[in-house]
């Protein structure tokens, strides 16, 4: 485990420690549906817009019933902005 600690002293003296074991993310704190779609439009803004990030992730929710690799491969190529 990638164990992180964070400590913070107040003002007061006091201390406030946090640490998390597991990020999320992590195969023993995994993403839900909704948090890895989130993620991966996050990450998908600096490739294409909302539309072609939508197709993409409709086609890899769809991985296990593509009859080809060309169905999930398709939504990622970019258009010239011209056309």
């Amino acid at each position: 485990a990638w164990s992180t600690r964070i400590r913070v002293r107040h003002t007061s003296g006091d201390e406030t420690v946090h640490e998390v074991r597991y990020p999320k993310g992590h195969f023993k704190d995994p993403l839900n549906d909704q948090e890895l779609e989130a993620k991966f439009r996050g990450m998908f803004r600096g490739y294409g817009d909302d539309a072609q990030c939508q197709a993409v992730l409709d086609a890899l929710w769809k991985f296990d019933h593509a009859r080809n690799m060309n169905e999930i491969l398709k939504p990622l190529l970019r258009v010239p902005s011209n056309h």
